[in-house]
């Protein structure tokens, strides 16, 4: 198991003009196990500004759905990335004990 960090292609075109940064995602080979998403300021929640993540439920890796949407905002993707990478580890580690794996 490799977990490796991509970026979403960014916008082009006329898409590209007032567009929020790209999000990231958490791969396993062709797997997403989880995403990164940024919130910008806008009129209608100027208090949410941040960044976010969540992840899918994945039985065959042990994953929980779980979005942190609703909760306080991230400063940074970087501490958003490196909350999603610890859950998913935490959730594969706990799978592979029910298991009985390593």
């Amino acid at each position: 198991m490799a977990l490796r960090w991509r970026r979403d292609k960014r916008e082009t075109g006329l898409r590209a003009v007032g567009a929020a940064p790209s999000n990231s995602g958490l791969w396993d080979g062709d797997v997403n196990l989880a995403n990164t998403s940024s919130k910008v300021f806008c009129w209608r929640n100027s208090d949410r500004k941040g960044y976010y993540w969540s992840c899918p439920t994945n039985e065959d890796y042990g994953i929980t759905w779980k979005n942190t949407c609703r909760g306080v905002p991230l400063d940074t993707e970087k501490e958003a990335k490196e909350e999603a990478t610890k859950y998913i580890k935490e959730c594969i580690k706990k799978f592979n004990k029910i298991k009985g794996g390593k």
